[in-house]
């Protein structure tokens, strides 16, 4: 009774194989769509294929199966690659995964991604390989096309004049050439930092996050001068903008644009100091001084001059020379000043000339 079970187990397990490739071999074939199927012999000659195999290869079912698309003249480079996934699985081993480009009727390469399976027959060896492929030419386009996109974006950061930062969370992802140098950090190190490194402090920090963050968590962009502290703990003043990938999603990350203005710092103390020196010497020289646009108009007067006209300085300001000047004299008076603008490089003159002052006219004033 077991021997007899035993046998009928086997003739069912048999019976099931041929069954099996009975349908693979000369069986109708189902079309599914974007899939590619085929069967092929010991001798890679093609057994069968699908519908979608026939499309994407503009052949007819006639044609394919006269024609070897495994030729080296078809296959070119990837000769070597193809028929080396087809050996492995007739020496038993497992499914094959790779890729290739094939050649259609048109001369047209279309990549396609191939699972290479063989079916072994009675004597468990390999009768015939299935091959199941989806072309991929579309998708692999538009990822080369996002590499070349993603290597343009790289080049502009890398060769931007401001210093560039993302950071996701408390940490760095990434820092351009420029933020490296204004931080005194190498690449791999400013990404092992915690963001709080470059505060003077745990409490100027989070002032920072209390601030700032929480405008770029709602969607703002801000501006701000923030001083930063570099690897060696010298404090530099930055200028620094910032704006989340997305709004909505702070996880994704915040774009930092920071830029050294040390010395730019430095430069305007130098200007307010020397400004400072300036108008207190134009405010007490002894002489009249009155500062005019290129049509004439006051800017600004020093106390002299509102003391020898009569007018304030409030009052001075957006007056034209020529109201002060004597009316007999206001046209040689513009023909000067004219002159002196539009001459290369500017210039100067000198005019003596009767002035009004306010409701009185004086005479013989240089």
């Amino acid at each position: 009774m077991g021997r007899y079970s035993t046998r009928c187990f086997r003739s069912k397990s048999t019976r099931r194989r041929a069954s099996y490739r009975k349908a693979i071999c000369r069986g109708p074939v189902r079309h599914y769509r974007g899939l590619f199927f085929s069967v092929r012999n010991r001798e890679y000659k093609l057994v069968r294929c699908n519908q979608s195999y026939l499309k994407l290869s503009g052949y007819s079912i006639d044609e394919v199966m006269t024609i070897d698309s495994l030729d080296k003249d078809l296959l070119g480079d990837e000769y070597e690659l193809v028929h080396k996934k087809f050996d492995q699985v007739l020496n038993g081993q497992p499914p094959q995964v790779y890729e290739n480009h094939w050649l259609n009727k048109e001369g047209e390469k279309r990549l396609i991604h191939w699972t290479n399976t063989g079916l072994k027959d009675r004597q468990g060896k390999v009768e015939y390989i299935i091959s199941t492929g989806i072309d991929i030419t579309e998708r692999e386009q538009a990822q080369n096309e996002l590499r070349e996109t993603l290597k343009e974006i790289e080049a502009i950061i890398n060769n931007s004049l401001v210093g560039i930062l993302l950071v996701k969370g408390y940490s760095i992802i990434k820092a351009n050439d420029v933020a490296l140098d204004i931080l005194g950090y190498e690449s791999r190190e400013i990404e092992a930092i915690h963001t709080s490194e470059l505060f003077e402090s745990e409490t100027s920090f989070e002032e920072f996050l209390d601030v700032y963050v929480d405008q770029i968590s709602k969607g703002g962009l801000i501006h701000l001068d923030y001083q930063v502290k570099k690897k060696n703990g010298q404090l530099i003043d930055c200028r620094i903008s910032g704006k989340a990938i997305d709004d909505e999603d702070l996880t994704k990350g915040v774009i930092y644009i920071i830029d050294d203005i040390t010395e730019i710092r430095k430069v305007d103390n130098a200007l307010r100091v020397s400004e400072a020196r300036f108008r207190g010497i134009y405010d007490n020289l002894a002489s009249g001084i009155g500062l005019v646009d290129s049509q004439g108009n006051y800017i600004e007067v020093n106390e002299k001059w509102t003391k020898l006209l009569g007018y304030s300085s409030e009052e001075a300001k957006g007056m034209s020379f020529l109201e002060i000047t004597h009316p007999s004299e206001q046209d040689i008076s513009w023909d000067n000043f004219k002159a002196m603008i539009e001459r290369p490089g500017g210039g100067s003159y000198r005019i003596e000339k009767d002035i009004v002052i306010k409701m009185v006219i004086m005479y013989g004033v240089t």
